[in-house]
């Protein structure tokens, strides 16, 4: 019994290398891309298995084409990451952290009231000065009432 391999790499002959990328996916996306445009787009390299322990791209990949079509798939590249807009980090939602903080403040009464104070200044701080945030805060303030009422009643006890 003969053991024949066969090889499906694909030929990449007259090619050019165009981009080197650390991860698969995005060697894999920007082929894509080109593709899509009519450019034929061929991803040759290493796997990256020593990424998914350590969480980083570890790999090499090099995205080749052929060599009439690269200005054109610079310009393609170029045009599509100009149009990427880079979203700004959300804000922390101090409001909700606030909220949080008061109804566990039932159950762990000092620690999560100072939490739920610390969370609702700062939601007092990045908030506009209006009835709105008034009324939230009252909120916050009428969830942590049970938990004082606790800590007032235990510390009274002992």
């Amino acid at each position: 019994m003969t053991l024949t391999v066969v090889d499906f790499q694909v030929t990449t002959a007259g090619m050019k290398p165009f981009k080197i990328l650390t991860e698969s996916q995005e060697a894999q996306m920007t082929a894509g891309f080109l593709k899509a445009n009519g450019i034929e787009a061929h991803v040759n390299g290493a796997k990256e298995y020593v990424s998914f322990i350590i969480g980083g791209g570890l790999g090499h990949f090099v995205i080749k084409i052929d060599e009439e079509n690269f200005e054109r798939a610079e310009q393609l590249l170029a045009e599509r990451e100009s149009s990427i807009v880079a979203e700004e980090p959300l804000a922390p939602d101090h409001f909700r952290r606030a909220i949080f903080h008061a109804i566990l403040s039932i159950i762990f009464p000092i620690l999560f009231h100072l939490a739920a104070i610390h969370s609702t200044y700062q939601f007092w701080q990045g908030s506009p000065k209006d009835v709105k945030t008034g009324l939230q805060i009252c909120v916050i303030g009428l969830l942590m009432l049970p938990g004082a009422w606790l800590v007032l009643f235990y510390s009274s006890n002992l």
